[in-house]
């Protein structure tokens, strides 16, 4: 705390910018603060920003904050002598409304479904490729972390975001589950609680040369060959996009 105090007495404006308004000087978990910040910022504007709150609203306004952040981190750093103290969270501020951009472009499409941790890869201005993982509309709006969905890989491609009537193409991108059970989200508390997290090792998605979507997930549902016994980890999956419009330049994926 002691160079907390110095830092603020040298550059105070940077200092409480790069803090978070102060979020990372919480004694447990600054960089978790931080991110409860950032949340909490984006659902501010979601609700009451006006453009600001619309996904390309909360994109810019998260690159601003990390711009931001680059500007204020420097000096609070060198105040502190240290590379990267833990009280600086501006990055996690940005960070989380940058995220939450991903959530307003998931399509709902008003059926009994759970939607969680999505992903956003950007291809030309205004084409973006949102996955996420949903639940089955018979399993209702399970909680995941107690109760079990049939949990399947979503993507949408989204075309001229920018204008007045964007396109929106969405698929399930295997083509069935790649998880039945719960899916515990609360981090490494997982690993101490014994829940299942084995899709959150890894999913991700990214566009290819040509601008086709690729996507990497996890699937549990998956056996061993020999035995045909569950595994007891996630396999990871690859998946590519064959059909539709590219998100860079022109043509298909034909």
């Amino acid at each position: 705390m002691a160079d907390a105090r110095r830092a603020f007495a040298a550059h105070p404006v940077a200092a409480l910018l790069a803090t978070g308004l102060g979020a990372g000087l919480s004694p447990v978990a600054p960089g978790t603060a931080g991110s409860l910040l950032g949340l909490a910022l984006a659902w501010l504007l979601s609700s009451h920003g006006g453009i600001l709150g619309l996904p390309l609203g909360l994109l810019m306004s998260g690159l601003v904050l990390g711009a931001l952040g680059v500007a204020v981190s420097g000096p609070v750093s060198r105040a502190l002598g240290a590379e990267d103290p833990g009280c600086i969270v501006i990055d996690e501020v940005a960070g989380q409304v940058i995220a939450c951009t991903a959530v307003g472009l998931v399509p709902g499409d008003g059926d009994a479904s759970s939607r969680l941790w999505p992903w956003i890869a950007a291809g030309d201005a205004g084409n973006v490729s949102v996955v996420w993982y949903q639940t089955e509309p018979q399993d209702g709006f399970p909680d995941l972390d107690c109760q079990a969905g049939h949990i399947h890989v979503l993507e949408a491609s989204i075309l001229g975001a920018t204008g007045k009537k964007p396109t929106k193409l969405s698929v399930d991108a295997a083509g069935r589950a790649v998880h039945v059970g719960w899916v515990c989200q609360g981090g490494t508390t997982c690993v101490a609680t014994g829940q299942d997290r084995r899709l959150g090792d890894y999913f991700t998605n990214a566009l290819d040369a040509r601008g086709c979507v690729l996507i990497a997930t996890g699937d549990t549902l998956l056996v061993d060959p020999t035995t045909g016994a569950p595994l007891p980890t996630a396999r990871p999956v690859f998946l590519r996009q064959t059909a539709g419009p590219r998100l860079i330049g022109s043509g298909s994926c034909n």
